[in-house]
């Protein structure tokens, strides 16, 4: 189904194979194997199809994965917010994304990996419902840091730091 709906979305913009594989980032060879089911399509492939061509995640792998979709949407899209608040606070507690000794740093590194890679290669609920659980953590802790408790967590850093 998923490559019948990727055939007839490169088809309706009369794209070649290559021209549509340039767009979205793989080769052509990828393409071929999609579109005649001989490989799995990565998630990953699917949301840059969706964003390139303006087309719902439902159209492209079909009703039958549509929950797995829906749920992705809705983890990214809350994810991708608490990444942006996390950031926010590293930048506000003059804590370097890149410093990899510092454990909020890696806790946003990993987010960052988790919504950009991981999530898409879900291909279950429960895959999903984990990276959702690790996002909903962030989002906890982020408002733990707002309050008394930031004072723990500041603590605990400059001890790591040491």
């Amino acid at each position: 189904m998923i490559s019948k709906n990727i055939r007839s979305i490169r088809q309706t913009h009369d794209l070649t194979l290559l021209e549509f594989a340039n767009i979205i980032g793989v080769s052509r060879n990828n393409i071929i194997r999609y579109e005649n089911g001989s490989s799995e399509i990565p998630l990953k492939v699917v949301d840059m199809i969706s964003k390139k061509f303006n087309e719902p995640y439902s159209k492209i792998i079909g009703e039958e994965n549509h929950e797995l979709a829906l749920k992705i949407e809705v983890v990214k899209e809350v994810g991708v917010s608490v990444l942006a608040d996390f950031l926010h606070y590293l930048k506000e507690h003059h804590i370097d994304f890149e410093d990899r000794t510092n454990p909020l740093a890696n806790m946003a590194f990993d987010l960052s990996i988790k919504l950009n890679s991981e999530i898409y290669q879900a291909s279950t609920i429960s895959e999903i419902e984990r990276v959702q659980g690790f996002v909903e953590g962030i989002q906890r802790m982020l408002k733990v840091t707002s309050g008394t408790g930031g004072l723990i967590i500041k603590n605990f850093i400059q001890e790591k730091s040491r």
